[in-house]
This record gives structure tokens, C-alpha cells and sequence, in this order.
């Protein structure tokens, strides 16, 4: 070997060997400044994250200050036209009261004057059977028609209110979308760095996701109420005017029943010294209109029951469709 090929030998395998290390420096820089960059991104990401959700609780507390003034004033609205309905009842029944009053009175005569000639036997018990139901037919539909005009009377008021809370209704939805409050909130997400996503990172943008979803629901649950209210409120009329008519219904059978039974207690007690068998027939007969009328009373009970079962199903229906 050379004299001078050693030195440079030795210089060669020096180089070689601080190759790697340089490297190595290197990557671990880049490292290091990686890491201090996703570090402060973390922290702007938190500080966003946390700035967010106050500005959202403020916002909530706004619409609930909101939603108190709402309800004072839905109250006093309230109030006022149900006052006005129940003076205008209080005429209403006062006017039907002394209808029905004269109709019965006339009815009393004329049931006292046939019974009279049915004891001189110038009247046949089919004949004064007949007038009495006819009787108590008109003052049926004398009842009726008074209870139409206090059922209408009610459905003026309900509908008056649910147009007034219709449009505080509409406030409130309103300021809900001013606030913010309808629309989903935009994700704090983490962005690649080095040109990947983290795991931590990746769970981050999960969970981010999921927050804001959760406080959408949270803040829609909020105004549901507003959403539906002038749905719910129209479907609480329908069911009074279906129950009313309901109702009636039902009273119209009983009401075949109640003026055979009227006239046979009334008949049998003006007849009390007619013969036993016809006494007997009477009884039977009463007997007979008593199980008709427990069987009509089932029967509308049933469709009661059926209707608040159904009614509470759409009910939860209507509140479920909600935004």
C-alpha cells in the first residue's frame, strides 16, 4: 500500500459512517416540528371548539329569556279571549235555558191534557205514545241545536287562539334562526400535517362530528314545540268537533230509549189501577230499554277508548315530526 492511500482510507470510511447520523439528525428536526405544529393546532382547535360552544349556551339563553316574554304574553292573550268566550257562554245558556224551560212547560200541558182524555177514554195508548215521542223528539233537537251553538261558540275561541299563538309561534322560530339556533353548527376539524391525519386526529374529527350533531338535536329539541304548535293545536279542534258529534250521536240513541222510558213511568203511574198484566208489561218493557241503553253506553265507551289511544299515538306523531 501507498503511504498516503491509508489516510485516505480512514477518510472514507469516516464519511461513511456520519452519513446515517446526518440523516437521522435530520428526520428527527423534521420530527419535532411536526409534533410542535400539531400541538398548536390541537390548542386552536379547543380554543374554537370551547368559543363555540358558549357562543351556542348564550344563544339558548337568549331564546329562553325570549320564550318567558312568549309565554306571558300567549298567556294574557289566552286570558283575554277566554273571557270574551265565557261571557258570550253564559248568554248562550242563559237564552237556551229559558228555550227548553218553555218547550218543557208547554210539553207538561199537553202531556197532562192527553193523559186526561186517555181516562175518558177518548184517547188510545198507541196515540198518546206517539205525541210523547214526538214530543220529546222536538225537545231533543231543541237541546241539540243549543248545544251546536255553544260547541260553535267554543270552536270560534279555539280557533282565535291557535291564530294568535300561530303567530308568536312564528316569533319564536324566528329568533331561533337569528340565533343560530336551526341550523348545524360548522365542525372544529383537524387538518392534515405532513400530509396524514393522526390517530388521535382521526378520533377528533369523530367525536367533532358527533358534537355538533348532539347540539343541533339538543337546540331543535328546543323549538319543537313552535315548530308544531299550530298542527297540534288544529288537531286538538278536530278531535272536539269529533267528539261532539260523537256525543250527539250517542244521545240520539239513548235519546229513542229515554222518552219510552219517560212516558212508560209517567203512564204507569197516572194508571195505577189498571189491570197487573198490563202493570207487568210495562216493567218488562222498562227492563228491555234499561239493557238497550247499557249496551248503547258500551258501545260509544269502546269507541272512546279506542280514540285515546289512537289520539295519543298521533299525538307523539306529531311532536316526533318536528325539525
Amino acid at each position: 500500500m501507498k503511504p498516503n492511500a491509508f489516510p485516505l482510507l480512514l477518510s472514507l470510511i469516516f464519511l461513511l459512517a456520519l452519513s446515517p447520523v446526518g440523516h437521522a439528525a435530520s428526520d428527527s428536526e423534521e420530527s419535532k416540528a411536526l409534533k410542535a405544529q400539531r400541538k398548536e393546532a390541537l390548542k386552536e382547535r379547543q380554543a374554537l371548539q370551547k368559543d363555540q360552544n358558549k357562543r351556542n349556551k348564550d344563544a339558548i339563553a337568549d331564546f329562553k329569556s325570549h320564550r318567558s316574554d312568549y309565554k306571558a304574553q300567549a298567556k294574557q292573550l289566552v286570558t283575554d279571549l277566554k273571557t270574551a268566550y265565557e261571557l258570550k257562554r253564559v248568554s248562550l245558556n242563559a237564552e237556551h235555558q229559558a228555550r227548553i224551560a218553555e218547550a218543557e212547560a208547554e210539553f207538561r200541558e199537553q202531556w197532562t191534557a192527553m193523559l186526561l182524555k186517555q181516562r175518558d177514554k177518548k184517547e188510545t195508548l198507541e196515540v198518546i205514545q206517539e205525541e210523547a215521542k214526538r214530543y220529546a223528539e222536538a225537545l231533543f233537537q231543541l237541546r241539540k241545536q243549543s248545544a251546536l251553538e255553544l260547541h260553535q261558540a267554543e270552536l270560534t275561541y279555539e280557533r282565535e287562539v291557535n291564530a294568535e299563538l300561530t303567530g308568536l309561534d312564528r316569533d319564536m322560530l324566528e329568533k331561533a334562526r337569528s340565533l343560530g339556533l336551526t341550523a348545524p353548527l360548522e365542525p372544529v376539524l383537524a387538518t392534515p400535517i405532513g400530509g396524514v391525519l393522526t390517530e388521535k386526529e382521526e378520533k377528533w374529527n369523530e367525536k367533532e362530528e358527533t358534537r355538533v350533531q348532539k347540539l343541533l338535536e339538543k337546540n331543535l329539541k328546543l323549538i319543537a314545540e313552535y315548530e308544531v304548535g299550530t298542527k297540534l293545536r288544529q288537531w286538538e279542534i278536530d278531535n272536539l268537533q269529533e267528539d261532539f258529534d260523537l256525543e250527539w250521536k250517542e244521545k240520539e240513541e239513548l235519546q229513542a230509549l229515554d222518552s219510552q222510558i219517560s212516558f212508560f213511568t209517567q203512564f204507569a203511574a197516572q194508571s195505577a189501577g189498571n189491570a197487573e198484566a198490563q202493570q207487568q208489561d210495562f216493567m218488562k218493557r222498562l227492563s228491555e230499554i234499561q239493557k238497550e241503553r247499557q249496551l248503547i253506553g258500551i258501545k260509544y265507551k269502546k269507541i272512546r277508548d279506542e280514540n285515546r289511544i289512537k289520539r295519543r299515538e298521533a299525538k307523539k306523531q306529531i311532536r316526533s315530526n318536528a325539525k
